[in-house]
């Protein structure tokens, strides 16, 4: 034989994961939930769905509260208000 043979220990480098692309995803999902945000506020209201309020009710005039966009309104007919009332001020 030729004498011991010596075993070399390699050390072996892995690549280091960077910090940097974590920014990077961080920054595209804020940007996405920005982007929904802003899309869903361009959308028309849903239809309105009346709840009476008989809380609010004055003398033979119904209060009704609408259940999607939030608005009150008042009606002497049977039935709740037609139409969506979101643009009148708030009572």
């Amino acid at each position: 034989m030729c004498g011991p043979t010596r075993l070399r220990h390699t050390v072996v480098r892995r690549p280091r994961v960077r910090v940097d692309h974590m920014h990077i995803v961080i920054g595209l999902i804020i940007a996405i939930i920005i982007v929904a945000i802003f899309a869903r506020r361009k959308q028309g209201t849903r239809l309105c769905r009346w709840r009476a309020d008989r809380n609010g009710d004055r003398g033979s005039l119904r209060k009704y509260r609408c259940a999607a966009c939030g608005a009150a309104a008042f009606t002497a007919s049977d039935g709740p208000p037609q139409g969506c009332k979101s643009h009148l001020p708030k009572v």
